[in-house]
Protein backbone atom coordinates (compact mmCIF):
# COMPACT_ATOMS: atom_id res chain seq x y z
CA UNK A 1 0.00 0.00 0.00
CA UNK A 2 2.82 2.39 0.91
CA UNK A 3 4.61 1.59 -2.36
CA UNK A 4 1.47 2.47 -4.35
CA UNK A 5 1.12 5.77 -2.49
CA UNK A 6 4.78 6.63 -3.13
CA UNK A 7 4.42 5.68 -6.78
CA UNK A 8 1.31 7.88 -7.17
CA UNK A 9 3.13 10.81 -5.53
CA UNK A 10 6.03 10.36 -7.93
CA UNK A 11 3.66 10.28 -10.90
CA UNK A 12 2.03 13.53 -9.71
CA UNK A 13 5.44 15.15 -9.23
CA UNK A 14 6.48 14.15 -12.75
CA UNK A 15 3.20 15.47 -14.19
CA UNK A 16 3.78 18.81 -12.47
CA UNK A 17 7.35 18.95 -13.78
CA UNK A 18 6.15 18.09 -17.28
CA UNK A 19 3.53 20.85 -17.15
CA UNK A 20 6.18 23.36 -16.02
CA UNK A 21 8.52 22.26 -18.85
CA UNK A 22 5.71 22.62 -21.41
CA UNK A 23 5.07 26.15 -20.14
CA UNK A 24 8.74 27.03 -20.50
CA UNK A 25 8.90 25.59 -24.02
CA UNK A 26 5.79 27.59 -25.01
CA UNK A 27 7.33 30.77 -23.58
CA UNK A 28 10.62 30.21 -25.43
CA UNK A 29 8.76 29.42 -28.65
CA UNK A 30 6.82 32.68 -28.30
CA UNK A 31 10.07 34.58 -27.82
CA UNK A 32 11.51 32.98 -30.96
CA UNK A 33 8.42 33.80 -33.07
CA UNK A 34 7.41 37.25 -31.80
CA UNK A 35 8.90 40.68 -32.53
CA UNK A 36 9.75 42.15 -29.10
CA UNK A 37 8.84 45.74 -30.02
CA UNK A 38 5.45 45.24 -31.66
CA UNK A 39 4.37 41.79 -30.42
CA UNK A 40 3.60 40.86 -34.03
CA UNK A 41 4.97 37.60 -35.34
CA UNK A 42 8.52 38.01 -36.66
CA UNK A 43 9.99 37.48 -40.10
CA UNK A 44 11.09 33.89 -39.46
CA UNK A 45 7.61 32.92 -38.33
CA UNK A 46 6.14 34.74 -41.34
CA UNK A 47 8.27 32.82 -43.84
CA UNK A 48 7.36 29.46 -42.30
CA UNK A 49 3.67 30.31 -42.01
CA UNK A 50 3.45 31.69 -45.55
CA UNK A 51 5.00 28.51 -46.95
CA UNK A 52 2.52 26.35 -44.99
CA UNK A 53 -0.50 28.48 -45.92
CA UNK A 54 0.55 28.57 -49.60
CA UNK A 55 0.69 24.77 -49.63
CA UNK A 56 -2.68 24.55 -47.85
CA UNK A 57 -4.27 26.97 -50.35
CA UNK A 58 -2.98 24.87 -53.26
CA UNK A 59 -4.21 21.60 -51.75
CA UNK A 60 -7.65 22.95 -50.88
CA UNK A 61 -7.95 25.12 -54.02
CA UNK A 62 -8.79 28.16 -51.90
CA UNK A 63 -7.54 31.74 -52.19
CA UNK A 64 -4.77 33.06 -49.98
CA UNK A 65 -4.33 36.80 -49.63
CA UNK A 66 -1.04 38.32 -48.58
CA UNK A 67 -1.25 41.94 -47.47
CA UNK A 68 1.93 44.04 -47.31
CA UNK A 69 1.38 47.15 -45.17
CA UNK A 70 3.82 50.06 -44.97
CA UNK A 71 3.51 53.07 -42.64
CA UNK A 72 3.56 56.18 -44.84
CA UNK A 73 6.25 58.80 -44.16
CA UNK A 74 7.67 56.78 -41.28
CA UNK A 75 11.20 58.14 -41.67
CA UNK A 76 9.84 61.67 -41.21
CA UNK A 77 8.10 60.61 -38.00
CA UNK A 78 11.34 59.18 -36.63
CA UNK A 79 13.35 62.22 -37.77
CA UNK A 80 10.88 64.85 -36.54
CA UNK A 81 9.46 63.27 -33.40
CA UNK A 82 12.08 60.74 -32.30
CA UNK A 83 12.41 56.99 -32.23
CA UNK A 84 10.18 56.58 -29.16
CA UNK A 85 7.29 58.09 -31.11
CA UNK A 86 8.25 55.93 -34.10
CA UNK A 87 8.16 52.84 -31.88
CA UNK A 88 4.72 53.85 -30.60
CA UNK A 89 3.51 54.26 -34.18
CA UNK A 90 4.66 50.72 -35.06
CA UNK A 91 2.95 49.30 -31.97
CA UNK A 92 -0.29 51.11 -32.81
CA UNK A 93 -0.20 49.93 -36.43
CA UNK A 94 0.10 46.33 -35.24
CA UNK A 95 -2.74 46.82 -32.77
CA UNK A 96 -4.99 48.16 -35.53
CA UNK A 97 -3.98 45.36 -37.92
CA UNK A 98 -4.90 42.84 -35.23
CA UNK A 99 -8.29 44.53 -34.79
CA UNK A 100 -9.01 44.49 -38.54
CA UNK A 101 -7.56 41.02 -39.17
CA UNK A 102 -8.92 39.11 -36.21
CA UNK A 103 -9.86 35.66 -37.49
CA UNK A 104 -8.05 32.79 -35.79
CA UNK A 105 -6.23 32.02 -39.04
CA UNK A 106 -5.09 35.61 -39.80
CA UNK A 107 -1.44 36.33 -38.99
CA UNK A 108 0.04 39.80 -38.53
CA UNK A 109 3.82 39.73 -38.93
CA UNK A 110 6.56 42.34 -38.85
CA UNK A 111 8.46 42.02 -42.10
CA UNK A 112 11.09 44.67 -41.47
CA UNK A 113 11.31 48.28 -40.38
CA UNK A 114 7.86 49.78 -40.84
CA UNK A 115 6.60 47.01 -43.13
CA UNK A 116 4.16 44.37 -42.02
CA UNK A 117 2.72 41.29 -43.69
CA UNK A 118 -0.72 39.93 -42.99
CA UNK A 119 -1.50 36.37 -44.05
CA UNK A 120 -5.22 35.99 -44.80
CA UNK A 121 -6.19 32.38 -45.59
CA UNK A 122 -9.44 31.73 -47.48
CA UNK A 123 -9.66 35.38 -48.53
CA UNK A 124 -10.45 36.39 -52.08
CA UNK A 125 -10.00 39.80 -53.74
CA UNK A 126 -13.38 41.08 -52.56
CA UNK A 127 -12.68 40.06 -48.94
CA UNK A 128 -9.19 41.56 -49.20
CA UNK A 129 -10.61 44.87 -50.43
CA UNK A 130 -12.98 45.02 -47.48
CA UNK A 131 -10.12 44.37 -45.04
CA UNK A 132 -7.77 46.83 -46.76
CA UNK A 133 -10.47 49.52 -46.66
CA UNK A 134 -10.99 48.89 -42.95
CA UNK A 135 -7.24 49.02 -42.25
CA UNK A 136 -6.84 52.30 -44.16
CA UNK A 137 -9.85 53.91 -42.46
CA UNK A 138 -8.97 52.67 -38.97
CA UNK A 139 -5.37 53.82 -39.11
CA UNK A 140 -6.24 57.18 -40.72
CA UNK A 141 -8.73 57.81 -37.89
CA UNK A 142 -6.10 57.09 -35.26
CA UNK A 143 -4.34 59.94 -33.47
CA UNK A 144 -0.83 59.19 -32.20
CA UNK A 145 0.06 61.13 -29.05
CA UNK A 146 3.36 62.98 -29.04
CA UNK A 147 4.57 64.99 -26.06
CA UNK A 148 5.99 68.43 -26.66
CA UNK A 149 7.58 70.76 -24.08
CA UNK A 150 4.26 72.33 -23.23
CA UNK A 151 1.55 69.91 -24.24
CA UNK A 152 0.60 66.75 -26.07
CA UNK A 153 0.17 66.92 -29.83
CA UNK A 154 -1.45 64.25 -31.97
CA UNK A 155 0.03 62.96 -35.21
CA UNK A 156 -1.97 61.58 -38.09
CA UNK A 157 -0.87 58.38 -39.75
CA UNK A 158 -1.69 56.57 -42.96
CA UNK A 159 -0.57 53.30 -44.52
CA UNK A 160 -0.16 51.99 -48.04
CA UNK A 161 -1.14 48.40 -48.79
CA UNK A 162 -0.36 45.91 -51.55
CA UNK A 163 -2.39 42.70 -51.61
CA UNK A 164 -1.53 39.57 -53.55
CA UNK A 165 -4.42 37.10 -53.92
CA UNK A 166 -3.99 33.69 -55.50
CA UNK A 167 -4.70 30.00 -55.06
CA UNK A 168 -1.54 28.54 -56.59
CA UNK A 169 1.52 30.72 -56.17
CA UNK A 170 4.95 30.24 -54.67
CA UNK A 171 5.51 32.14 -51.40
CA UNK A 172 8.32 34.26 -52.91
CA UNK A 173 6.08 35.23 -55.82
CA UNK A 174 3.29 36.23 -53.42
CA UNK A 175 5.70 38.53 -51.56
CA UNK A 176 7.06 40.02 -54.79
CA UNK A 177 3.57 40.68 -56.13
CA UNK A 178 2.38 42.30 -52.86
CA UNK A 179 5.56 44.40 -52.78
CA UNK A 180 5.08 45.62 -56.36
CA UNK A 181 1.45 46.50 -55.65
CA UNK A 182 2.47 48.33 -52.47
CA UNK A 183 4.97 50.45 -54.35
CA UNK A 184 2.40 51.28 -57.02
CA UNK A 185 0.24 52.71 -54.21
CA UNK A 186 3.23 54.62 -52.79
CA UNK A 187 3.94 56.17 -56.20
CA UNK A 188 0.33 57.15 -56.76
CA UNK A 189 -0.12 59.16 -53.58
CA UNK A 190 0.00 56.73 -50.63
CA UNK A 191 -2.83 56.06 -48.15
CA UNK A 192 -4.55 53.44 -50.28
CA UNK A 193 -4.32 49.88 -51.52
CA UNK A 194 -3.92 47.83 -54.67
CA UNK A 195 -4.98 44.22 -55.13
CA UNK A 196 -3.80 41.78 -57.74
Amino acid sequence: MEDTKTLLQEVERLRAENKELQSRVALLTDKLEVDPLTSAYNRGYFETQLREESQRASRSNSPLALMMVDADNFKLINDNYGHQTGDLVLQLVVSMLNVCCSRDTDRVCRYGGEEFMVILPNTNAQGSAKIADEVNETIAAMRVPHRTKDDTEYLSLTVSIGVSVAVNMEPEDRVKKADNLLYSVKHSGKNGYAIG
